[in-house]
C-alpha cells in the first residue's frame, strides 16, 4: 500500500520474483492515471421515443499477452456522480460489470472487463410537445362530424375550413418538432404515431368533400326530376333510359308520374330522361345557341341522375344479398349525405382509437400501464416511469376523452344496428301464449274460428264490393 512504501519500498511485478516461496510482497504498486473515454453503442431506435437501451463498453489489452497484464475489477469498480450518466436525453437507470475472457486465433483466454449501462429515455418533452398536441388534434377532428352539411344551417361554411385548418396545424407541428426526432433511416415508433395523425386529419376532409359532392348531385337530380314532371298529356318529347342511348320521340300519355307513348309502340312507360327541347336549326343562330346551351346544361344534369341511379342500384342489390344471408340492411335508404354523415360520426372515433391504439401497445411496460391503456388508450401513459408534470397529466384527459367518446360510438351503433333485432327477440319472447287447461283451449279454439268466420264473410262482402265496382286500369301500368 502506499503508506508502506517508506517501510518496505514499492513492488512491481516480476514473475521471477513471484515463484519464490515464501515472498511476503509479489507487487503493491497501484498505478491510476485520470481520463475521458468516449465509446460509441449501436441502438435500437423502433420505439423512440420510449426506448430503453442497453450499452457495453469493454476494455482490454491489445498489446500485452495475459501473462503480462490481466486487467481486473476493484472490489467498488462503479461510482455514479450524475444519474444521467453524461448522455443528454436519457437516464442511467443501473450500471454491471464483469470478467469475461475473449478466445482468438493466436491466443486463447484474453481476458477482459466489460461494464454494461442500462439506459431509459427521458419521454417527458416528447409528450408535452409532439405526441400531446397530435392527439388532441385528433380528438378535435371528431367535432368535423358535426357540423351540419344541410345548405342554410348554422355553421355549415365552417366545416370544410375548420377541417382544413386541423390538417395545416397538424403538418405545421410536424414542421416545427422535426428537429425532436432522429433522422434514421428505420421506422421509428413517433413518426408512425405521426403519420397515423395525419391520416386521421385527412379523412374528415375527403368525407366533407364526397358529401358536399353528393348533397349537390343530389340537388341537382331532384330538380332535373321536377323538370320532368312539367309536362301537360299531349306535349310531345324526347325520351331516353339513360345517357348511352339515342333519344326517342313519343307523346305524353300520364302525368303523375309522367308516362311517355314512344312512336311506334303500344304501350306507354316511364322514362329516366325526358326533355322538351327539339333541335330546329331553321331558327336564328342565337336560339341554337340558347337551345345548344340548354341541351348541354341538361346532358351534365343526366350524367348525374345516371351516377346517383347507378349507386342506388348498387346498394339495393347488396341489401337484397344481405336479406338473403339472413340480415336486414338499408344502405339504398341511407344513400342519403345526412345518415352517410351520422354514420360516419360514430364509425370515426371507433376507427381513431382502434388505429392509435395499436401504437400504443408496442410501448414497452415501463412506460405503459397495459391495463390502464387496453381500455383508455394514450392514458395507459399515466402509469409509466418518469412522468410527473402537470402537462402530461393535462394530456391524460385528452386521452380519455377520446376513449369514451369511442365508446359512445359503439353504443350508438351496436343500438341502430342490433336495437331492431332485440326488440323483435323480447317482443317474441313476451309473446309466446300461457300454458292453460282443456277447456280454456277449447274456448279460444272456438272464438277463433267464430272471428274466422266472421272475417271471411267481411272478405266476402268486400269481394263483392270490389266486383261491382269497374277496375280504371292504365294502359302503360305493367311497364
Amino acid at each position: 500500500e502506499p503508506e508502506n512504501f517508506r517501510e518496505e519500498g514499492a513492488w512491481i511485478y516480476d514473475a521471477a520474483y513471484s515463484n519464490i516461496t515464501g515472498s511476503a510482497h509479489q507487487h503493491n504498486v497501484f498505478y491510476s492515471r485520470p481520463g475521458n473515454l468516449k465509446s460509441w453503442c449501436k441502438i435500437d431506435l423502433s420505439l423512440f421515443p420510449f426506448d430503453h437501451q442497453e450499452c457495453t463498453v469493454t476494455f482490454a489489452s491489445w498489446i500485452h499477452s495475459p501473462s503480462e497484464l490481466i486487467p481486473v475489477l476493484l472490489e467498488n469498480p462503479i461510482e455514479i456522480h450524475d444519474k444521467t450518466g453524461g448522455i443528454v436525453g436519457y437516464t442511467l437507470v443501473k450500471v454491471s460489470s464483469s470478467e469475461t475472457s475473449q478466445d482468438y486465433v493466436t491466443a486463447a483466454g484474453w481476458p477482459e472487463v466489460s461494464f454494461t449501462l442500462s439506459l431509459r429515455r427521458q419521454q417527458e418533452s416528447y409528450m408535452v410537445n409532439v405526441i400531446g398536441p397530435l392527439s388532441t388534434l385528433v380528438l378535435l377532428a371528431n367535432l368535423v362530424f358535426w357540423l351540419p352539411l344541410r345548405e342554410g344551417s348554422l355553421g355549415i361554411g365552417e366545416r370544410i375550413s375548420y377541417a382544413v385548418t386541423l390538417f395545416l396545424t397538424i403538418i405545421a407541428l410536424a414542421l416545427f418538432t422535426s428537429g425532436l426526432r432522429p433522422a434514421v433511416a428505420e421506422s421509428i415508433w413517433l413518426d408512425r404515431y405521426q403519420t397515423r395523425c395525419i391520416l386521421l386529419t385527412v379523412a374528415p376532409i375527403i368525407e366533407t368533400v364526397l358529401l358536399f359532392y353528393v348533397t349537390n348531385v343530389i340537388n341537382d337530380c331532384m330538380i332535373y326530376i321536377k323538370m320532368h314532371n312539367e309536362c301537360n298529356k299531349g306535349d310531345r318529347v324526347r325520351v331516353r333510359s339513360n345517357t348511352l342511348e339515342d333519344w326517342q320521340s313519343g307523346e305524353v300519355t300520364g302525368v303523375n308520374p309522367v308516362r311517355v307513348l314512344v312512336d311506334g309502340a303500344k304501350r306507354a312507360c316511364r322514362w329516366n330522361h325526358i326533355s322538351h327541347l327539339h333541335e330546329d336549326r331553321s331558327r336564328g343562330s342565337m336560339a341554337n345557341a340558347a337551345i345548344d346551351t340548354q341541351m348541354a346544361l341538361q346532358l351534365s344534369e343526366a350524367f348525374k341522375y345516371d351516377e346517383l341511379a347507378f349507386v342506388h342500384k348498387a346498394f339495393s342489390r347488396v341489401d337484397r344479398c344481405f336479406r338473403l344471408c339472413g340480415f336486414t340492411t338499408h344502405l339504398a335508404r341511407w344513400l342519403h349525405p345526412c345518415d352517410v354523415d351520422r354514420i360516419g360520426r360514430h364509425v370515426y372515433p371507433i376507427f381513431a382509437f382502434a388505429l392509435l391504439n395499436g401504437l400504443y401497445s408496442e410501448i414497452p411496460a415501463e412506460f405503459w400501464d397495459a391495463t390502464v391503456g387496453a381500455f383508455l388508450g394514450g392514458a395507459g401513459l399515466a402509469g409509466g416511469a418518469n412522468v410527473a408534470s402537470l402537462q402530461h397529466k393535462t394530456f391524460i384527459v385528452i386521452f380519455v376523452l377520446q376513449a369514451l367518446i369511442a365508446y359512445f360510438a359503439v353504443i350508438v351503433l351496436a343500438i341502430t344496428f342490433f336495437g331492431r333485432p332485440v326488440k323483435k327477440l323480447f317482443r317474441w319472447i313476451s309473446s309466446a301464449p300461457p300454458e292453460s287447461s282443456g277447456k280454456e283451449n277449447a274456448a279460444v279454439v272456438q272464438s277463433q274460428t267464430g272471428a274466422d268466420t266472421a272475417d271471411a264473410d267481411v272478405e266476402t262482402g268486400t269481394q263483392q264490393v270490389n266486383e261491382s265496382i269497374p277496375s280504371k286500369s292504365h294502359p302503360g301500368r305493367e311497364c
